[in-house]
């Protein structure tokens, strides 16, 4: 029962982490009251617009003072006011996020791109409310279409390779990670999930290559640590392992996955009390303790 995190709580990646019950969900900024031009740069009819306007603008401050209910209701008054009006219903499509209530904004999204279906990002931030619906394929759909408006965005390959990824579709996903590096993608997920991915094909020395910058970036990546050490006990190198293991501990102690694997590594090492105490500390995280100590048994017999 070896088994690695990608990243927070997953198999799911990094996208994925907050819809598998962990991390929170990419911050998304309120939409300004400027973006109320339909396609046609036309604006508002004159009657109702300084109206809905002035619903709009009570929202969003509502909305960042974490009154999100509150704010529904206004931007629904600037929406009844103003059938065009794209800033609201991104607002509130994002406010029915903040609440969970995915299917909601996806219709609200539906309504951005209907009324501007050139707006890239409205086909990524409508797929990403796919993800927490679990409706994956879709979610990919969308980063296809918001990929072809922008082929220079460099979080829409990051996601859809973490979604190829959680699939099991890793030589869809790797092409993917490999557009997101290129156009310089911030953050060092891109090469964690790809080197997670290349370790699901069995290209270690890849993954550890990944792994290496991922942690040349950020020396403190608990997560970079744990997928090298898990990296290094398939290749045998458990020493290795054990010190990359306990690195990723040190670095986040509530962190469960390092102590399994590490348990196991030190029972082939013959370190069988160190094993015992990483079983118990993987057990108080959440790891299943009879599958755990099952495993380390097997592994007695492999010395």
């Amino acid at each position: 029962m070896v088994t690695k995190l990608l990243l927070g709580v997953r198999l799911c990646v990094t996208v994925l982490a907050a819809a598998c019950g962990g991390g929170e969900a990419p911050a998304t900024t309120t939409p300004s009251v400027h973006s109320t031009a339909t396609p046609s740069g036309t604006q508002p009819a004159e009657a109702g617009a300084a109206e809905s306007k002035a619903h709009f603008e009570a929202a969003t401050a509502l909305h960042e003072t974490g009154r999100i209910e509150e704010a529904i209701s206004e931007y629904q008054e600037a929406i009844s006011l103003n059938r065009e009006f794209v800033a609201a219903y991104r607002g509130r499509a994002t406010a029915y996020r903040d609440l969970g209530q995915f299917q909601r904004a996806v219709q609200d999204y539906d309504e951005v791109i209907r009324i501007n279906p050139q707006d890239a990002s409205a086909y990524g931030d409508r797929g990403f409310a796919y993800i927490f619906l679990r409706q994956y394929r879709r979610a990919i759909v969308g980063y296809d279409e918001s990929i072809r408006l922008d082929p220079q965005d460099a979080s829409a390959y990051d996601r859809r390779g973490d979604l190829y990824h959680a699939l099991g579709d890793y030589d869809q996903a790797i092409p993917d990670y490999d557009a997101a590096i290129r156009l310089e993608y911030q953050g060092n997920d891109a090469y964690l999930n790809r080197g997670s991915a290349y370790d699901e094909i069995g290209q270690y020395e890849l993954a550890i290559e990944d792994y290496d910058e991922a942690i040349r970036r950020d020396p403190e990546y608990a997560f970079a640590y744990s997928n090298r050490g898990f990296t290094y006990y398939q290749l045998g190198q458990l020493e290795r392992s054990v010190e990359d293991l306990s690195e990723a501990i040190r670095l986040n102690p509530q962190f469960a996955n390092p102590y399994a694997i590490r348990a196991q590594a030190q029972t082939l090492l013959g370190n069988d009390r160190e094993a015992h105490l990483d079983v118990d500390r993987a057990a108080r995280l959440g790891i299943d303790r009879e599958i755990l100590e099952a495993e380390i048994e097997g592994l007695k017999n492999l010395r």
